[in-house]
Order: C-alpha cells, then structure tokens, then sequence
C-alpha cells in the first residue's frame, strides 16, 4: 500500500486519484482509519512512504513522521522509496542521497527501525505456517539480532539527522 506522505499539501499536489473518493487533504485520515481496519482484522500490511517528492519540504517529512507516529502500534512493514519521475512527473529531478535533507535521514531510521520491529513478529507467523524447525526459527532470530547490532551506529546517526557514510 502507497502510503507515500503524511502531508497534505504533498497528498494535494501528487496523489488527487490516490486519495478518491476522498480529498486529497483528508489522506492522512484515510490512512488512520485504513490502519485501525487492517489491525481489526489482523492484516499485516506492507506500505511506501516516498521521499523527495517535487515541492517537499522539511516541514512535509516532519508531517509524514508524525503519520507515522500516529499508527506505530499498529503491524506494518515499511519500504521508504526514493522519488523517480515517471509518468506526469518526468521532467523533475530523481531524489538521491545528496539531496537528503536531516529529516529524510530521519524518517530513514524510523523506516528501518519499525522493520526490525516487526520481523520477529513475521519469523513467528511464517514459522507457524511453514512448520520451520526451532532450529531454524532460532537462526533467523539470530541473524536478525546480529544485523540490528551491526545497523546500530548507522541507524543511530540517522536518528541524528547525519548521512551515516560520512
């Protein structure tokens, strides 16, 4: 599911169709009321947030944050994507690493933070359908406890606002 921005201004300007048959301006509240429906009924969704879309300001990062905040108990897996043109877009820039601002380094670290949150959730359930061994389910756990330990001081920088290659 596209998340792709908490702001409104953004929702107004990028996602007119997405938002129907609601107004743009209300996106926030579809998806906070879309979150209460997918955890009322035990759904685990997979969501984008887009960053570097045309006109964002850090003022919009902020709001997407805080739409964020708004549904953080709530089980989800979140793919942040960088801003490609396409389609009505093309002719505006590609959205890199050199144009992150300290807020997209943010929001980066809350991306991945909640993804390590909910992967032991996600090693249970596929373990359960898939009758993995203890073993196996031990090894994944492992391995994910090893990745967030090394991840860590990179995550930590971003939390800082601060490109953790540099």
């Amino acid at each position: 599911m596209g998340l792709e921005t908490g702001s409104k201004e953004l929702a107004k300007k990028h996602l007119k169709g997405k938002a129907k048959p609601f107004d743009p301006e209300e996106w926030p509240s579809v998806i906070r009321e879309a979150f209460q429906i997918f955890d009322q009924n035990d759904w685990l969704p997979c969501i984008t947030v887009i960053m570097g879309l045309p006109g964002e300001t850090s003022d919009d990062v902020m709001e997407t944050m805080e739409l964020l905040d708004d549904i953080w108990d709530k089980d989800f897996f979140i793919v942040p994507l960088m801003f490609v043109p396409l389609g009505a877009s093309e002719g505006e820039d590609f959205f890199s690493r050199d144009d992150m601002e300290p807020e997209h380094w943010q929001l980066l670290a809350r991306c991945i933070r909640k993804d390590f949150d909910i992967v032991p959730k996600l090693i249970e359930d596929i373990s359960v359908m898939d009758d993995i061994s203890a073993v196996k389910k031990h090894g994944y756990h492992l391995l994910t406890r090893y990745m967030m330990r090394r991840l860590e001081p990179h995550i930590e920088a971003m939390e800082d606002g601060r490109d953790p290659s540099r």
